[in-house]
């Protein structure tokens, strides 16, 4: 039940499977009422994680260093889509950026080397869905 002036969550089916839109045009009409609401709202991948692993945890100029990606989406099944991965230096700059395909129901891997000349400091991997918002940082 929904009661007029209340913050209320909706959540609903969008078709289309894996192809998905940037934006969708939601247009609502409520019962007994002639006025129409519309808006157009962002869309996003169903992806809740990306859990990432590394093969070590300090690592030399030169270095390869591998990735393994688990992403997950809302319902906890393997997300099947392409994920973004990015290299960060400590100030935050994309040094390499690669994309993976998750279409064989599996983890993810990928591999970055390093540069001959590092920065002493946190360095960075970021996943996330389509080049949108970083879901997952490991330092």
């Amino acid at each position: 039940m929904l009661i007029a002036g209340s913050l209320n969550r909706v959540k609903f089916f969008v078709p289309g499977g894996t192809e998905r839109s940037d934006s969708y045009r939601l247009v609502v009409r409520a019962q007994n009422d002639s006025e129409l609401f519309e808006e157009i709202i962002p869309g996003a991948p169903d992806l809740r994680n990306i859990y990432l692993q590394t093969d070590k945890t300090v690592y030399k100029p030169t270095d390869n260093v591998k990735v393994r990606a688990l992403p997950l989406t809302t319902n906890g099944k393997l997300y099947v889509g392409s994920v973004d991965f990015a290299l960060l230096n400590p100030d935050g700059f994309e040094l390499i950026h690669k994309t993976r395909s998750n279409s064989k129901n599996r983890f993810l891997a990928v591999e970055f080397q390093l540069p001959d000349r590092l920065v002493f400091g946190e360095w960075k991997i970021v996943a996330r869905p389509d080049r949108h918002k970083p879901s997952l940082i490991l330092a």
